[in-house]
């Protein structure tokens, strides 16, 4: 009671896309729990003064740190394996904190995607730990799907065969699993091709790239080209 909870996906519109009309106001609707919802800051207010509140991670971290001054229970963050920016961050620097004055908890909630690397795949592909419990599941796992998942892949195994299950956005969305798939990528990276242990001897033009950070880090990356090679050489990269 007269606590906070925290929902927060990618953005405020993703936020109220996927919890606002059709989880919270049905669950309201379905169980008459006397909720009461302020459409403006996306809050539902229940009558003993809890209230769930939606936002997104694209707000500033001065906003976020406002926003999150009300001491939550529980965070839970969605769609965690499509976050660009600094997730680690975002958990560690301002919700961590915010939920440690009722010892509360977070949540990482997400499916695969084509972004690994991320603190979401590091975390649930078991690379690093950092105290966090991992729960899996595939589609199959959802009582109230799996007859119409079953016809859904009848009709997709029809198209594409028996291939389907081999094919990295299936074992995706469908299987839960990490799959990185090197033919959508723009510039495909081949060890043998792309890596050097050092500059080849020449005379060389260097060129320092500069993205300056705002929420971001500042980023700093070292190129180098010579007049006799059409390559372009990443000699260092700093943020």
């Amino acid at each position: 009671p007269g606590c906070a909870y925290l929902y927060m996906a990618l953005t405020r519109q993703s936020a109220k896309a996927i919890m606002w009309d059709d989880v919270l106001k049905q669950i309201n609707r379905e169980k008459n729990l006397g909720a009461k919802f302020n459409e403006s800051d996306l809050e539902m207010r229940m009558p003993n003064g809890a209230r769930i509140m939606l936002y997104g991670a694209d707000s500033t971290k001065d906003e976020l740190e406002k926003k999150l001054g009300g001491k939550p229970r529980k965070v839970v963050v969605d769609e965690a394996g499509s976050f660009k920016q600094d997730l680690e961050k975002l958990l560690i620097e301002i919700l961590e904190p915010a939920v440690s004055d009722y010892e509360g908890q977070i949540g990482m909630i997400g499916t695969p995607t084509e972004l690994t690397g991320t603190y979401f795949h590091k975390i649930t592909s078991g690379e690093i730990d950092h105290g966090w419990s991992v729960h899996k599941w595939n589609t199959f796992a959802n009582p109230h799907m799996d007859v119409k998942w079953r016809k859904q892949i009848k009709r997709l195994k029809d198209t594409y065969g028996e291939v389907l299950t081999d094919l990295p956005w299936f074992r995706r969305m469908y299987l839960g699993e990490w799959v990185t798939d090197l033919e959508s990528l723009v510039y495909k990276y081949d060890k043998t091709r792309n890596y050097a242990d050092k500059l080849p001897d020449g005379r060389y033009t260097y060129i320092l790239g500069i993205d300056l950070g705002f929420d971001d880090p500042t980023a700093f990356v070292l190129c180098a080209y010579n007049n006799h090679q059409k390559i372009l050489y990443i000699v260092d990269a700093y943020k």
